[in-house]
């Protein structure tokens, strides 16, 4: 397997981008994947594009607690990478298997109760009817889905981010292909609506996933049995992240129950434009991503400096890519919106919202770099209250406050969402500033490790 993507010198931009690019590859596929998602469900009408958009959600919401657990062993990983701990680190993804299998079991009871769930959240009958279906067939299929998200987090925490890339793509590529013929039916393959779309998605994971455990099973088969003591190292990297990802999550269904409540074109605004603005989000999740995983490899092997400098070249680069997308938004949102057709209520609301996310474009680079390069580093407590303190504090009351009582709808939300990224952003910022998220972590680490060793053959030998 490959060794660390730490240079021996000097951490450099062209450092960042040798991991970053893979990550934006695979990233642009999955974008790609959900622009063609909405393009072709938005042509079926406008509570299918609000019931595609609620039910996305909500399946990213159940399954975010064991995305969070599992990002305990990407970052464990690129520590004991960056540690030169190649025995340690093989082992990691056998762990996160079986953390995956378990938690997928136990997320399949959930698959018959999207109707009640739909409804708590406010969504018309319409609305409902569809998502619900669309929600049963992904949380279905669960297990295999969180098998291919871990194994495809350890590759990253080893510095591979190429392996992802080429499933990702190759399983992104057949959704957009599959897309079309499930949802709208040809020759002997009826037409499935939205549900056609789940089963799409759900297709593609599938494969995706066979790539990614045929390229790993190598070094799986070395070690099959789990092991408690390296999962239990994991988990105070995980936890934090697994509850701050799912109250943030909640927040944003909070969001989205109101702009429910507030009518379907504001609803279907929403996901039109915020599936169109995740596209400006890659570079710098991609790059925040990369920059995390030199910053996690620079923690195991104890170079502050170069943690610090992959931060660095992390963040210009993305202030870069992702303003460029602000201006766009600003000067054209009417080509921007163009290939979706909305109807017209939906494309007034679009223009303004796009207009809003220009405003957040280069907080929120900041924000996801900062981020990445604090949870590497082993800053878990800090980020969860950072995202619970942004969600539930400031998105939370302020979406109350003017979609709510003031009924501005989805314009009011995005206001909500803005004054939230950037004061997140100016929080990160002065937590990187400061030492103690780095210095002081590694020398806690470091007598961590010495209490508690990770014994020797942990895991027996298939």
């Amino acid at each position: 397997m490959s060794a660390s993507a730490l240079p021996r010198g000097p951490v450099r931009a062209a450092h960042v981008r040798h991991l970053a690019w893979p990550v934006l590859v695979s990233m642009l596929s999955m974008s790609a994947m959900n622009v063609a998602d909405t393009l072709f469900v938005g042509w079926l009408g406008t509570a299918e594009l609000a019931a595609v958009g609620l039910a996305t959600t909500l399946t990213w919401f159940v399954f975010t607690p064991s995305r969070g657990l599992l990002k305990g062993i990407k970052i464990l990983t690129s520590q004991r990478t960056g540690a030169e701990d190649v025995e340690t680190s093989d082992q990691l993804v056998t762990q996160g298997l079986w953390m995956a299998v378990v938690m997928g079991v136990l997320l399949l009871m959930l698959a018959p109760l999207g109707a009640q769930l739909f409804w708590a959240l406010g969504a018309s009958s319409a609305v409902s009817d569809h998502a619900t279906s669309y929600f049963a067939i992904r949380v279905l299929f669960a297990p295999i889905v969180l098998s291919a998200w871990a194994t495809e987090l350890w590759f990253q925490g080893r510095g591979d981010t190429r392996t992802p890339m080429v499933a990702s793509v190759i399983g992104n590529v057949l959704n957009i292909a599959l897309d079309p013929l499930l949802i709208f039916g040809l020759g002997p393959v009826p037409a499935l609506g939205i549900a056609g779309a789940a089963w799409a998605t759900v297709i593609s994971q599938i494969v995706g996933g066979a790539i990614l455990l045929w390229r790993a099973w190598p070094t799986i088969r070395r070690s099959l049995a789990p092991s408690w003591s390296l999962i239990r190292r994991s988990l105070p990297l995980g936890v934090p992240i697994a509850a701050q990802w799912t109250l943030d999550f909640g927040g944003f269904l909070v969001f989205l129950s109101l702009l429910a409540r507030a009518g379907d074109a504001h609803l279907a605004a929403h996901v039109l434009v915020f599936r169109i603005v995740q596209v400006s989000m890659l570079p710098g999740f991609a790059i925040g991503d990369a920059a995390g995983v030199l910053v996690g490899q620079a923690v195991g092997a104890r170079r502050s400096e170069a943690a610090r400098q992959a931060w660095a070249a992390g963040v210009w680069q993305s202030i870069v890519l992702m303003g460029a997308f602000g201006v766009l938004f600003l000067v054209a949102p009417t080509w921007v919106l163009a290939p979706f057709d909305p109807s017209a209520d939906v494309a007034t609301l679009g223009i303004t919202l796009l207009a809003l996310a220009a405003l957040w474009q280069v907080a929120d680079a900041l924000v996801m770099v900062n981020y990445c390069a604090l949870s590497s580093a082993g800053d878990t407590r800090f980020t969860l209250l950072l995202f619970v303190g942004g969600s539930w504090f400031i998105q939370v009351p302020l979406t109350l406050l003017l979609v709510g009582w003031l009924e501005w709808g989805a314009v009011g939300a995005w206001w909500a969402l803005t004054i939230e990224i950037t004061l997140m952003a100016a929080a990160s910022q002065l937590r990187i500033r400061s030492r103690g998220w780095l210095e002081g972590r590694m020398a806690r680490e470091s007598a961590a490790e010495v209490d508690d060793p990770v014994p020797d053959g942990v895991l027996a030998t298939a």
